[in-house]
């Protein structure tokens, strides 16, 4: 999957509405990453006494393609997960959970 593949997916889901916001107050022609991009979040789901394995990882590869403060990088996040074609919810570094759509994840944050 590449950064226009993950891109369409969340146009489709937009459809026309790019005036689509939250509770946050999110506006996704300022927050919506223009290239999404790939990187590792800390997993909160891991579990030390459990084996490693592909559903139980320290870290975890997601495409980042919302900032909340697109300025400060520092507030929640939306991601995607190719592997579960899901997108969720990350803050600070850390991946917190799925959620499902992109509106659904959106309404979540």
């Amino acid at each position: 999957m590449c950064p226009g593949d993950v891109r369409q997916i969340i146009e489709d889901e937009i459809g026309g509405d790019w005036g689509l916001s939250n509770l946050h107050g999110v506006e996704l022609q300022r927050s919506l990453m223009k290239v999404p991009e790939k990187r590792s979040y800390r997993n909160s789901w891991f579990k030390t006494e459990l084996p490693v394995a592909t559903d139980n990882r320290r870290m975890i590869d997601l495409w980042l393609v919302l900032e909340e403060d697109a300025a400060g990088h520092g507030d929640y996040e939306i991601v995607f997960g190719e592997d579960r074609r899901q997108f969720g919810l990350a803050h600070r570094g850390t991946f917190i959970n799925y959620y499902g759509s992109f509106r659904d994840t959106l309404a979540a944050m």
